[in-house]
């Protein structure tokens, strides 16, 4: 028997050897607890759309100014003290939204020159909630004219600010008395002209609601003479602010003449002017066009009449279905067709509406293709339901056409061609061309009111139902216009079929059309089709129009660029010359200039190229540096299209707030707004 004190010990000793087990699976472990601060985020948002350049009545500076100088102002010290509670997170927002660097003691660095080319209140306050997902987001401050015009209207994002307890601070910079203001919306008038004959010169103008009338004032002046007042006239507006201007020139010396285009109140008000510049180089001759058909279509008989009409143009026709002696028509009559090498070079562009191979012959196709790519001479080929299935077709192209069809900026789809084309199949239902992102830009087919304009003018016009089947676009081509449907005579299997495209080849510039109906958009439009066939004419005889061969061309992609757009320079060698590189200086009127170096690119020809953000508006020339000679291109850059200039919207960032909850207030009296914005860190333990 032992004594109590050892069965004590003995079951003291059991439950410790059942109890150990039982700690040791519920894992005993030493916990520290660590608290951490997360300071929260004071978003500031700066507007750099282009209407902040604007500089009210009164003012010292711009908007964009007088906002950098109240945040980098080092005695107001507005961004270090909202950096005592919170983070600061300072973006610019104009068309996107980006962040801007901070100077080394937390002021603003630089503002810079507002560029955006459309204002996105929406977006930049949906940035400050996806910033709000990541941590707790003490205000939203936004310093803006309140000129919104993209992305919708910004209430929806305030709204939703609001209602996750976002302080939402609008700050306005500008005036909400300076006068509306008066804009040219954009300018129509040739890149070229001839001495004595009449010209239009079209702008599209838009002053504030019910204004009633402007007053359009157009003058012109020559290098190195005075500036010429040529004609004033009173233009009417619609209720919404909308006119056009209508000039007629008649100019009446050669040379490069630079109109401008005053507008301004009529009566004398309060609107702000514009005004805008724009070249006209003016010629003494006219472009010699051959035109060739395989038949007497409407689209030839139309074409013929305008081309014979057209003063800036000196046609010769030849029909080819005409029987011996027919007298062949146009401004200078031919007896045959022109087939010798130096018969063709006296042409700036040669038309085949359609051609007969057969009556063509080789000696012709490879005379112009010389002339085509060694001096320039433009060229145009548009298919056609009698010949074009022949003059692809492989004998043909070995024995007669190669030549020209190596030219094309596509190639034709012949196993589709022969099913359908050859079987007489085509379209019941009327079509209309679709014009691609490239078309919208390209100055061939700047034939409406701006983009938009554009890009609904084909379904305006009576429609097509015939196209030839072309696939393969060279990589080098424009594609402009493709066809809309999905069966096999509208649609390969790389995507839409083009119908109209054009590339260089060589030193010229080579046309295609796919369709033979463009006559019946002259039922919709008259002066939509003569425009279309004149500027199309103009544009390939351009190269060869430009006179001497033996020198480099400049030349841009368009003649009209907003701020902000890409500009592409192009240079064309002469004849000859395979440079790797040349040195083009820009010049802008009145203001600094600056230099680029024009290098080859894939699919660019002989083409040496450039690419360059549009900078400030106003007339820019692009000439060659150094002993190298050439022709110089210029361009205008014009402000973008969505900003206009006028007073700050008040009444719109007032309404804005109240949706929010938050509050609104000028700009002279935001230098209390750190003061109001409250702490919004928070604390996390950490285990």
């Amino acid at each position: 028997d032992f004594p109590r004190w050892a069965r004590l010990l003995a079951g003291t000793a059991r439950g410790i050897a059942l109890a150990l087990p039982l700690l040791l699976l519920l894992g005993p472990a030493l916990v520290t607890e660590k608290e951490k601060k997360l300071p929260g985020a004071a978003y500031v948002l700066a507007d750099t759309s282009w209407s902040m350049n604007q500089k009210d009545p009164g003012a010292p500076l711009s908007r964009a100014k007088l906002l950098e100088r109240f945040l980098s102002d080092p005695k107001r010290a507005f961004l270090d003290r909202l950096a005592r509670k919170n983070r600061v997170r300072l973006l610019a927002f104009d068309r996107a939204v980006r962040p801007l660097a901070k100077a080394a003691k937390g002021s603003l660095s630089r503002l810079g020159r507002p560029r955006g080319r459309a204002t996105n209140l929406a977006a930049a306050l949906r940035a400050v909630l996806e910033g709000e997902r990541t941590g707790r987001v003490a205000a939203a401050l936004v310093f803006t004219d309140g000129r919104w015009n993209e992305g919708g209207n910004p209430a929806e994002a305030a709204r939703a600010l609001g209602a996750r307890h976002v302080p939402l601070h609008l700050v306005g910079v500008g005036d909400p008395s300076t006068p509306p203001s008066i804009r040219i919306t954009g300018i129509d008038a040739p890149d070229r002209a001839f001495l004595g004959d009449p010209f239009p010169l079209a702008a599209r103008l838009r002053g504030p609601a019910g204004a009633g009338s402007l007053e359009a004032v157009l003058s012109d002046r020559l290098p190195g003479g005075k500036e010429k007042r040529l004609q004033s006239k009173k233009v009417p507006l619609d209720g919404e602010g909308r006119g056009k201007a209508v000039f007629r020139i008649r100019p009446e010396k050669p040379g490069v003449h630079t109109y401008t285009l005053l507008v301004r109140p009529s009566p004398p008000g309060r609107a702000l002017e514009d005004r805008e510049k724009v070249v006209v180089e003016v010629g003494t001759r006219p472009a010699r066009v051959l035109l060739v058909a395989g038949g007497p279509t409407w689209e030839y008989r139309r074409l013929r009449r305008l081309l014979t009409r057209d003063p800036t143009i000196d046609v010769s026709c030849w029909l080819q279905s005409a029987g011996p002696g027919y007298p062949q028509q146009g401004n200078h009559p031919i007896r045959s067709l022109p087939a010798a090498e130096e018969e063709l070079q006296r042409y700036h562009a040669v038309l085949l509406l359609d051609p007969d191979p057969g009556k063509l012959g080789l000696l012709f196709a490879s005379n112009l293709e010389k002339a085509v790519r060694r001096n320039g001479t433009g060229l145009l080929y548009e298919a056609g339901e009698v010949y074009s299935l022949s003059f692809f077709s492989a004998p043909t192209r070995a024995a007669l056409t190669g030549p020209l069809a190596g030219l094309l900026p596509a190639r034709p789809d012949q196993s589709v061609a022969e099913v359908l084309v050859g079987m007489g199949k085509c379209l019941t239902r009327a079509w209309s061309p679709r014009i691609t992102p490239a078309g919208l830009e390209d100055k061939l087919l700047a034939l409406g009111e701006g983009r938009e304009g554009r890009r609904g003018l084909f379904a305006a016009l009576p429609g097509l139902y015939w196209n030839y089947p072309f696939h393969s676009p060279a990589p080098g081509a424009h594609v402009l216009l493709v066809a809309p449907g999905s069966g096999p005579l509208h649609r390969s299997p790389e995507g839409p079929r083009p119908l109209f495209a054009w590339q260089y080849a060589g030193a010229g510039r080579v046309a295609l059309l796919a369709v033979d109906g463009t006559w019946r958009w002259a039922g919709g439009s008259e002066k939509f089709w003569e425009k279309f066939w004149v500027r199309l004419v103009r544009f390939l005889a351009e190269p060869g129009l430009l006179g001497d061969r033996t020198v480099h061309r400049l030349s841009t992609d368009k003649s009209v660029y907003e701020t902000g757009g890409e500009v592409l320079l192009s240079d064309l060698p002469p004849k000859g010359m395979k440079p790797e590189k040349v040195r083009v200086r820009v010049e802008r009127e009145g203001g600094r200039s600056f230099t680029l170096t024009l290098k080859p690119e894939p699919g660019s020809g002989k083409e040496l190229r450039a690419r360059f953000p549009a900078g400030e508006p106003g007339l820019y020339t692009a000439v060659l540096e150094g002993r190298t000679k050439g022709m110089p291109a210029r361009f205008t850059v014009r402000p973008p299209e969505l900003e206009v200039y006028g007073p700050l919207n008040e009444k719109g960032l007032k309404a804005l707030a109240l949706r929010a909850g938050g509050d609104y207030r000028r700009l002279r009296d935001a230098a209390a707004l750190p003061g109001l914005v409250e702490e919004a860190s928070e604390t996390v333990i950490t285990r």
